[in-house]
């Protein structure tokens, strides 16, 4: 009985505190914005203290007024004090009050982690949950008046903070003209989170606090990782913060001594490096810089660091691990796993493709009057980063409409599996062509690198497929609804939000409310990809044990 009243207060307290968390910053955002406090004169913030204070009464009762439990609840009790003060004509703003709660709520995490487990949440949905709830805090702290430099729409702040987390990089605002130093600092912690994932920080902080993993939640990390045991996924959890400091601090040191040749200071040339380096790592196309990259449109050191960061990154670290791997043996191309196969040639055929299409299309174009090595140099760049990256060093709309088509493409394409950017996947394009070659040659099984690939692993390229094709269609009609902008620049800027790549035709800053929102559901979508929301989504049937007579049905 006793357990299953503190599994019931669990449940019930994480459901204050998130609404709590609501209330609180729709309240920042009137205080910043309007100055006044919208919820609190309906006295929902006092009737959160009373529960605190019951909850924490209650919780201190059943374990026997245990010391530690007392210690836990200091901030819980507190609020009573609060309660009593307009009873001897104490009066103190509505905003002390929130703050008390803050503090309350802080000390409920375990409470929202229980609650999370009460409602048996699949994989799927933990991830979903996860991606919004990080976004939630993100935008809390974006729309505190210590991020801003100047009052912005709170729409404007909610998709910035969703782009960030979804490393998309399609803003409605200059990160640099808007955003303090601190804000800029809560988003580069945006962006990395969502390089590597949400729920990679969440299993890394469990590992550091010693709290175990539900099997759930092992199970997901594990496969999303391809860990075998629970010593291999911590492991690779280990390693793939290694790996992505490494990489981000390499860029970071090249970057800053680029920065540093132009005349600025040590300061902002670390200021802007390290967030350059995180952001082209993680694929998101996001800079703090007044100009973007346009004034290193010419600069050599500048562009190939960013651009290598953005391929290494891209190409996912399942790749990376099994490519290290195999360097250590003698026969490494034979050692290597077919999945790193295939990755590393579609990423090879996709870059030297793009960038031989974006130079001849635009030699004469956006590059007409540029030499033949600063025109191969920003062609490469731009190929590379349309793949899901996003960084751009002049508007896009100088572009030849031939390259503005095959830059769609590639961005729906993507790169690699458990990569930090978007897209269907450079192993899904690529074992989509090798299944049409094989399927026109008449061939029943589909052979790759001396492996058969599954024919489970072909239904979920069909979905996977299928699914993002309906989406982007799906999209692409509602903003034509909503928008009166050009069909192709409409096409542009739904592929861009749906890979998480980031490229505009400059339409993002100038679309309604309705179309922003369209927007943030799509960057959602794409970074958590097709199938993850599909199975957050849907509730999975067990297998059946049998099966019906089988019928062949025309097609084509």
């Amino acid at each position: 009985m006793k357990k299953w009243i503190q599994k019931i207060s669990n449940a019930l307290s994480f459901v204050v505190c998130l609404f709590t968390l609501t209330v609180v910053f729709f309240d920042v955002s009137h205080v910043f914005f309007q100055d006044s406090m919208h919820f609190a004169g309906l006295g929902l913030y006092v009737a959160a203290a009373y529960y605190f204070v019951v909850d924490a009464s209650l919780r201190v009762c059943l374990s026997g007024f245990r010391g530690d439990v007392v210690l836990k609840r200091v901030f819980d009790f507190s609020l009573l004090a609060l309660l009593l003060m307009p009873v001897f004509s104490i009066v103190y703003p509505p905003s002390f009050l929130a703050i008390f709660l803050i503090v309350c709520i802080a000390g409920r995490l375990d409470h929202i982690v229980s609650g999370l487990r009460f409602l048996n949440l699949s994989p799927e949905q933990l991830f979903l949950m996860g991606f919004v709830y990080v976004a939630f805090i993100g935008m809390l702290l974006l729309s505190l008046p210590i991020s801003l430099k100047t009052t912005v729409p709170m729409l404007d702040i909610m998709f910035t903070a969703v782009s960030a987390i979804c490393v998309t990089g399609l803003l409605t605002l200059d990160v640099s003209q808007v955003f303090s130093p601190f804000g800029q600092g809560v988003l580069l912690l945006l962006i990395q989170m969502g390089g590597l994932g949400v729920m990679t920080f969440y299993a890394l902080f469990s590992m550091f606090s010693h709290k175990k993993l539900s099997q759930k939640e092992q199970a997901a990390y594990e496969e999303s990782l391809t860990a075998g045991s629970r010593q291999e996924f911590f492991a690779l959890i280990r390693t793939i913060i290694k790996v992505t400091l490494g990489f981000e601090l390499c860029g970071a040191l090249l970057l800053w001594g680029f920065f540093i040749s132009q005349g600025n200071t040590s300061i902002v040339a670390a200021g802007h490096a390290v967030f350059l380096a995180v952001s082209g790592f993680c694929n998101a196309g996001i800079t703090n810089l007044s100009q973007g990259l346009q004034p290193f449109s010419h600069n050599p050191g500048v562009l190939l660091t960013i651009a290598a960061l953005i391929v290494v990154g891209g190409l996912g670290f399942p790749v990376l691990f099994d490519c290290a791997k195999s360097f250590r043996r003698k026969h490494s191309w034979a050692t290597m796993k077919a999945q790193t196969k295939l990755c590393l040639c579609m990423s090879v055929i996709l870059i030297v493709s793009s960038s031989l299409s974006v130079f001849f299309l635009e030699i004469r174009s956006a590059y007409e009057g540029q030499g033949f090595f600063e025109a191969a140099l920003q062609s490469v760049f731009h190929a590379v980063s349309s793949r899901t990256a996003g960084f751009s060093t002049h508007s896009l709309t100088l572009f030849h409409p031939a390259t503005l088509w095959l830059l769609i493409i590639f961005m729906f394409i993507g790169t690699a599996p458990g990569s930090t950017g978007g897209g269907i996947k450079t192993s899904t394009a690529g074992l989509l062509i090798i299944t049409l070659w094989r399927i026109m040659r008449g061939e029943n099984q589909i052979q790759l690198f001396g492996r058969t690939i599954p024919k489970d692993n072909i239904f979920r390229l069909i979905s996977v497929t299928s699914i993002a094709l309906i989406t982007v269609g799906f999209v692409l009609f509602v903003l034509l609804l909503l928008e009166q902008q050009p069909f192709f620049t409409v096409i542009f800027e739904t592929v861009s939000a749906f890979a998480t790549v980031g490229y505009s035709l400059d339409a993002t800053g100038q679309m309604q409310t309705p179309a922003k929102c369209v927007l943030m559901a799509t960057m959602f979508f794409g970074r958590l990809g097709p199938l993850t929301i599909a199975f957050a989504l849907t509730r999975r049937r067990s297998q059946a044990h049998y099966a019906y007579p089988e019928e062949r049905i025309l097609i084509g």
